[in-house]
């Protein structure tokens, strides 16, 4: 606890740091607070009042103070996690807000906020950036969009799951709705002057399609930024096994254990760090069948779907299988309708198309995610040697390592024996 309080002193003497200060005194030879008409220390009233130049200069030493902070902060306490990263920036905010040298009389902290938030979370953080910006198109107040900004960000947080965030957001709203309740009251009496951005950016039908694309992918990215990772005890795992190699390859991670005959390869399921089945995979190494754990264009199968054939071009074995989880299960069975393999491991998944090769179709009996009624559906699409097992308390996600799955069933018997009884299942598939 105390590395995050020590990130917040961390960003707050940074914050404390007043740019416009320096750049107002260097171009009009006087303190920010008699610059303009709100005498603010912020990018947008210095450069109103003394040009793009200063007000671009004022914007990169608050964005500047912000990154620092983090950096110092994460340099200091990396052990306690990205977060100190946030913690730095909310104390940057607090900084520049409430300064203690200018009698707590700062700026309006949104270019400290909006540099946090991106530093804790890109694409999260870029999109709350872009939802502030909308708004100020919309309704040409600078001080309506400024809130927004951390309101959406701590709105995704908590889509998420990360409520430490999400409470960092919402007070980092709060204090964004503080700074600027002033300008706020001033729109009612018409003392808040509006201001066409877009008007002053000029080409107003180029800004608009890019602003939109822009804010397509960010959407995107925020989505698929937001995956389950690898549990930490997963690297300790590969490193405990001596008789399986783990390498890092351009098509994710090969386990060559003893064997030299049998290969399966392996799709990770949906918004899952493909590393997390590394530990399951490394029985299978260790007893004789090679692995290759395919790492998936931003965690998704459906991105990767032939990824398959490039481990088989590159490396010989005499009999190939694939396999995988939820989602990715689904795309290797795709797959496999299409190619010729020596089976198929379907884990909390099922087929969509009929499926010729021999199928281990393996789900347990808590699984909250799977489908039921579409798995026994697609019994109908396996070839007649196909098999299906369940396994007694097993759930979705402990075929992989990466903790508790939203919506998943509680698991009955513990990760570590589902993975011996699915390994011992995949075995006697493919043993010759």
């Amino acid at each position: 606890m105390y590395e995050k309080l020590f990130s917040i002193v961390i960003g707050y003497f940074f914050g404390c740091f007043m740019t416009a200060e320096i750049v107002a005194r260097k171009y009009a030879g006087k303190p920010a607070s008699e610059i303009g008409y709100t005498g603010n220390p912020g990018m947008a009233n210095i450069m109103a009042a003394l040009g793009f130049v200063p007000g671009i200069l004022t914007l990169a030493g608050d964005l500047g103070k912000c990154i620092l902070a983090a950096a110092v902060s994460y340099g200091l306490f990396h052990r306690a996690g990205w977060i100190v990263v946030l913690y730095a920036g909310f104390g940057c905010t607090l900084g520049h807000d409430f300064p203690i040298w200018r009698r707590f009389r700062g700026g309006k902290g949104v270019a400290t906020t909006s540099m946090a938030i991106v530093l804790y979370a890109f694409w999260a953080g870029l999109t709350a950036n872009i939802a502030g910006m909308l708004v100020v198109f919309v309704t040409k107040y600078l001080c309506i969009g400024g809130p927004v900004i951390p309101l959406v960000f701590a709105g995704v947080m908590l889509v998420q799951g990360n409520r430490e965030a999400a409470v960092i957001g919402g007070i980092l709203t709060i204090l964004s709705v503080y700074a600027h309740s002033g300008a706020m009251r001033g729109i009612r009496s018409g003392r808040t002057k509006k201001i066409d951005v877009l008007r002053k950016l000029g080409r107003k039908w180029l800004v608009l399609p890019v602003v939109v694309i822009v804010t397509a992918v960010s959407v995107c990215m925020t989505y698929f930024s937001d995956y389950y990772r690898a549990s930490a005890s997963v690297q300790q795992a590969l490193a405990e096994q001596p008789d399986v190699v783990a390498e890092l390859i351009p098509e994710g991670l090969f386990l060559d254990g003893p064997g030299s005959e049998t290969a399966l390869i392996f799709y990770p399921g949906a918004k899952v760090e493909y590393t997390a089945y590394a530990p399951l995979l490394q029985k299978l190494a260790a007893d004789g069948v090679d692995c290759f754990l395919v790492k998936m264009p931003v965690n998704f199968a459906l991105f990767g779907k032939n990824r398959a054939s490039r481990i088989m071009e590159k490396y010989s074995y005499a009999r190939w299988y694939l396999g995988g989880h939820s989602l990715g299960g689904a795309v290797a069975a795709m797959y496999a309708a299409d190619h010729e393999l020596e089976g198929l491991v379907l884990l909390a998944a099922y087929p969509t198309e009929p499926v010729d090769e021999m199928v281990l179709e393996i789900y347990g009996s808590e699984d909250g995610v799977l489908n039921r009624e579409r798995r026994s559906a697609g019994d109908a699409l396996l070839s007649r040697d196909s098999r299906v097992e369940m396994i007694e308390g097993g759930n979705h996600a402990q075929f992989g390592d990466y903790g508790l799955q939203k919506g998943d069933g509680q698991a009955g018997i513990s990760r570590e024996e589902q993975q011996e009884i699915t390994a011992r299942l995949i075995e006697e598939m493919v043993s010759p």
